[in-house]
């Protein structure tokens, strides 16, 4: 099937060769009778005409292939002819490189200049925040070092407290130490002298008497 498009007609071709022409119509808009429409479609069948292949001429077909391959012969005979390659400059390259990015460079330093008063306002804004961050930081280093040095000072007053207290204790022990070695060293001599004594009966009795030797010696 083929719309047409010039009209709201359709082209509705069969396998035999024969079509029709069939016109569309739309309930309520076109109220034609069914005989109308009969009319309007056309049957017609075409004879397919075939047209005979035509007869080869041999003869004109070997000399057509023969003149191509001499053709094709006659081109691989002739001799490539090489074109010289243009010569680059390269200073004058590199000249025209410079000059460009110098264009560059001013133009961006126009533009540099040219900046609108909100960007200069938010770049002076982070340079006063920058400064003041740096001055908060040095602050902060002065606060900690300060700090860190009255903890020294203060563990080093403990540290020598503690030594003298332990200077202090340590005197003390060994000068209790040193008087009970004496009273040892007492009650040794006592026990080592009733010792003697008691082996010795002369010594008794001059103890009875008078006392001990050492003792009328202190009364004389």
């Amino acid at each position: 099937m083929a719309p047409c498009q010039n009209s709201n007609r359709v082209i509705a071709f069969d396998c035999k060769g024969e079509f029709l022409v069939l016109k569309i119509v739309t309930k309520g808009r076109n109220k034609e009778s069914e005989e109308e429409m009969q009319k309007a479609s056309v049957s017609v069948q075409r004879p397919r005409k075939h047209t005979p292949i035509a007869a080869v001429d041999e003869s004109a077909a070997v000399e057509e292939s023969e003149e191509e391959v001499q053709t094709a012969s006659v081109s691989v005979k002739r001799p490539r002819t090489h074109t010289a390659l243009a010569v680059v400059d390269e200073s004058a390259a590199v000249i025209s490189k410079t000059r460009v990015m110098e264009v560059m460079e001013k133009e961006a330093k126009k533009a540099d200049y040219g900046k609108p008063e909100c960007e200069k306002r938010i770049e002076e804004a982070v340079a006063n925040l920058e400064l003041k961050w740096r001055k908060a930081v040095n602050e902060m280093r002065k606060e900690h070092a300060a700090s860190l040095q009255k903890l020294e000072k203060e563990l080093e007053l403990k540290r020598m407290k503690a030594v003298k207290e332990l200077r202090e204790e340590h005197t003390q022990r060994v000068q209790t130490l040193e008087g009970e070695v004496r009273n040892l060293k007492a009650e040794i001599a006592a026990m080592a002298d009733q010792r003697n004594g008691e082996s010795n009966p002369e010594i008794q009795n001059r103890t009875c008497m008078g006392g001990t030797w050492q003792e009328q010696e202190r009364r004389e």
